[in-house]
């Protein structure tokens, strides 16, 4: 059951977020997962000194950057403060549709390029 499971959350990350790996040297590290716990995990990827973190809570995905101060930063804020507004995708049900894992990973490839200049080139 639980290699069944660690196999779907693979094929989830190379799926979603296989561009960080393909695109731009990234190496994914270590995967924490919860088949018991609705199927939570928490994935990790590195480049240099760069390090983006993965997590599926509930069904819902949250994408986090480590700053240089080691604090974790998360996306949808950071995008937030750099003027993208969460109402590029709808809410549904009182439910941020933005956090499902297929919009997290093209939300992730349309702005990594963004994240990553603001995090680590502006001197934060």
């Amino acid at each position: 059951m639980e290699d069944h499971f660690i196999q779907s959350v693979q094929h989830d990350l190379d799926t979603y977020f296989g561009f960080l790996a393909r695109n731009y040297g990234f190496q994914r590290g270590e995967i924490r997962a919860e088949p018991r716990a609705f199927d939570d995990f928490v994935a990790y990827y590195h480049r240099d000194e760069i390090t983006i973190r993965l997590t599926r809570d509930r069904s819902q995905v949250f994408i986090e950057f480590l700053d240089s101060v080691g604090q974790w930063r998360d996306k949808d804020i950071l995008l937030e403060e750099l003027g993208i507004d969460r109402t590029r995708y709808p809410t549904v049900g009182g439910v941020w549709t933005g956090y499902d894992i297929e919009n997290q990973g093209l939300d992730l490839a349309t702005h990594l390029h963004l994240l990553l200049d603001h995090l680590y080139m502006s001197g934060d």
